[in-house]
């Protein structure tokens, strides 16, 4: 059977034209090596050293350093990212890049293929990658969550999109997606929505137990060993995961208000000079529609007898 596949792809390759295509290495940092096609004349330069500064930020800030360099393969077209795409889950096949945790690689689509920030994309990939080596059993709105909030991905009409589903009631069971992901097309973005604000709850409003949750992570880390994500996630915010998604349902109920409340307050800020300008011209109109009343004129005092009259 796997002989009849390989065939299969064989022919499929050799009908559409495709060819195996030959990487070099292109820049070599610290933290990546950068591998393109061999007639590419693309300068990853400026890009490598825009990781490094994010990467440094990212592990001093977790307090987990590995200098080992992640290998990313910049795909030269379409056509070659969908025949290694192929065969994987279904969200692969539609994104700029993808983490391969069985090779430890990074593929990404070449850069006039990609709408979005191509640093971004890349340092989410990297943190799949860096994830990966420190967790076991880590769940996948967490690799998402951690991903989409250090890569600074989220932007105000992402926000936006997330009030709106979550206003009427589109919620993300993150227990029961917690190692795949939905497998209607529809929901993915609203999954990384939740993922994101996922990591919010833990980070931001469960400061402390995010401290001592990297800080456990961290010394396992140091003596060489990774990390079980569940009971460590346990012992550190004292709770299990189909708790914590719960209490994650409720806060993003409430985030979803807290934020329909801004943007009507913004909204409400915003139209305010066009608000006051009205007003000004209604007055201006009303007050050149209201009658001219006649000038009062003096009346002539009588003359007082104790002044003596002019000479």
């Amino acid at each position: 059977m796997k002989h009849l596949q390989l065939i299969i792809l064989v022919l499929i390759t050799l009908c559409t034209g495709l060819s195996a295509v030959s990487y070099q290495e292109n820049q070599r940092s610290e933290y990546t090596i950068f591998y393109t096609a061999q007639d590419s004349r693309l300068d990853f330069s400026a890009i490598s050293a825009q990781l490094r500064v994010n990467i440094d930020q990212l592990q001093t800030g977790l307090g987990i350093y590995s200098s080992e360099p992640v290998e990313i393969f910049v795909i030269p077209d379409a056509a070659n990212y969908h025949l290694l795409s192929r065969g994987r889950e279904n969200i692969v096949e539609f994104s700029d890049a993808f983490y391969s945790s069985l090779e430890k690689r990074i593929y990404i689509r070449n850069r006039g293929q990609i709408n979005e920030d191509y640093g971004k994309v890349l340092m989410h990939e990297y943190i799949h990658w860096y994830l990966d080596n420190i967790f076991e059993r880590s769940p996948l709105w967490f690799h998402e969550g951690m991903a989409t909030y250090y890569a600074g991905q989220m932007g105000y009409d992402r926000y936006l999109e997330f009030i709106r589903a979550r206003f009427w009631g589109k919620d993300t069971d993150l227990f029961r997606l917690g190692y795949s992901y939905p497998e209607d097309q529809s929901d993915w973005q609203q999954y990384y929505l939740s993922a994101y604000f996922a990591l919010q709850l833990m980070k931001d409003k469960k400061a402390e137990n995010w401290q001592h949750f990297w800080t456990l992570t961290a010394s396992n880390w140091r003596k060489g060993k990774s990390t079980d994500f569940i009971p460590t996630f346990g012992q550190a915010y004292q709770t299990t995961l189909w708790d914590f998604a719960n209490d994650y349902s409720r806060y993003s109920r409430r985030l979803a208000w807290q934020y329909l409340i801004i943007g009507i307050n913004s909204l409400l800020l915003a139209l305010l000079p066009i608000i006051l300008l009205w007003g000004w011209f209604k007055r201006r109109r009303l007050r050149a529609a209201l009658p001219d009343l006649p000038i009062p004129v003096d009346e002539e005092l009588p003359p007082d007898p104790e002044q003596p009259e002019d000479i």
